[in-house]
């Protein structure tokens, strides 16, 4: 079964890195959406206007989110994944393990706090809009990991995993 799921991984893998080399740079630039820059500004951002908004839970929400993506790190550790044997992979400048993917966790962790956060304060006519646009940002980011090579199909799987279990335990303990 595990021999099974392997196979199809690297299969899927494969098949994405394999596209048109064409959308390179589109990928580069979209895989940035989901890495530390932008998410931390995003977190950053949103601990700010929390903050002007006197909204405190909020506020710590963002915090952990992005202790949440720290943690990440931990599970890279655990798992101790190689990452693909890419130019891209053995180009990047930190050289953490694969799994799971902290792009796709990150992008799904703070485009879908961001996206709960705005809902109370937008038209009900937003809010599908607001989480099209979570969703699709987040697609795209595990998308352009695997295309260009920094991770397999899995690793970004269990990053949206992650975010998923996150986003819904945030939900579940009532903080948001």
């Amino acid at each position: 079964m595990f021999q099974r799921i392997r196979s199809l991984d690297w299969r899927l893998t494969s098949n994405i890195a394999s596209l048109p080399r064409y959308m390179y740079p589109l990928m580069v630039a979209i895989t940035q959406l989901g890495g530390a820059v932008i998410v931390g500004l995003i977190m950053m951002a949103g601990i700010y206007f929390s903050y002007l908004a006197q909204e405190w839970r909020l506020a710590w929400v963002y915090v952990l989110t992005i202790i949440a993506i720290g943690f990440s790190f931990i599970l890279k550790a655990y798992f101790r994944r190689r990452r693909p044997d890419t130019p891209y992979a053995k180009a990047m400048w930190t050289k953490t393990y694969s799994f799971p993917s902290g792009h796709s966790f990150g992008a799904i962790a703070a485009y879908g706090v961001s996206a709960m956060a705005l809902i109370p304060f937008v038209d009900v006519h937003w809010h599908l809009v607001l989480w099209l646009v979570a969703i699709v940002v987040t697609l795209m980011v595990g998308f352009s990991r695997v295309y260009l090579g920094a991770h397999y199909v899995l690793d970004v799987v269990g990053g949206w995993v992650l975010g998923l279990v996150y986003l819904s335990s945030l939900r579940f303990f009532g903080m948001m």
